[in-house]
């Protein structure tokens, strides 16, 4: 997949920098705080600008289960050691 600059757009308005396809969730999350890091479970990223296609098909969860938590429209969790597929908010 291509690496290329990306912008992750945090909660309270912070841009951090990464590469698509190589700067995970967990990295920005580990720059930020080991607390915030060692406590994170999961992410929730909504992609402005995806860079690369894997052509992947991705299970809503609420499809699956009637318990899934809510999260806001556009937004997915994803692993934090999944890698940014482009510019988000995190």
């Amino acid at each position: 997949m291509p690496n290329e600059p990306i912008s992750i757009t945090l909660p309270d308005g912070t841009v951090k920098e990464g590469i698509s396809w190589k700067t995970t969730a967990g990295q920005i999350a580990q720059g930020i705080s080991r607390g915030l890091f060692d406590n994170a479970v999961v992410a929730k990223v909504k992609y402005s600008k995806r860079i690369g296609d894997m052509n992947q098909t991705v299970t809503n969860a609420e499809d699956e289960d009637d318990h899934a938590p809510e999260i806001e429209p556009g937004f997915e969790l994803v692993d934090l050691n999944r890698p940014l597929e482009g510019d988000c908010e995190l």
